[in-house]
């Protein structure tokens, strides 16, 4: 008789695990493709307001100017370039260690 109890409940923990595992998996999997929804709707909105804002003609305006270089008639394009720095406009000091041999270079 106890065996028969043992052998039921062994029978029956092990049902129960596999259910847990399955339950476990399916809460995993729900918690991420909520996650996901949630990023897929955030960026749906973000992509709806920037429609409206393109529609606009100021919104086109700027995106097309931001983008691509273009100006309206009579306006100018002006592209601004760093300067250069030549190499001979440097100073370079010598440290206190290159000073030092130098100076026993002279002495020699």
């Amino acid at each position: 008789m106890v065996l028969i109890l043992i052998v039921g409940l062994g029978w029956f923990s092990g049902s129960v695990w596999r259910a847990y595992q399955r339950y476990s998996l399916a809460n995993d999997t729900r918690q991420e493709l909520k996650a996901a929804f949630n990023r897929t709707v955030a960026r749906r909105d973000e992509l709806a307001a920037e429609v409206v804002f393109l529609e606009t003609d100021r919104g086109l305006e700027e995106r097309l100017r931001t983008s691509l270089p273009v100006a309206k008639a009579g306006e100018g394009v002006i592209v601004v370039v760093p300067a250069t720095t030549s190499v001979a406009a440097v100073a370079v000091s010598a440290s206190w260690w290159e000073k030092l041999l130098d100076f026993i270079e002279e002495q020699f």
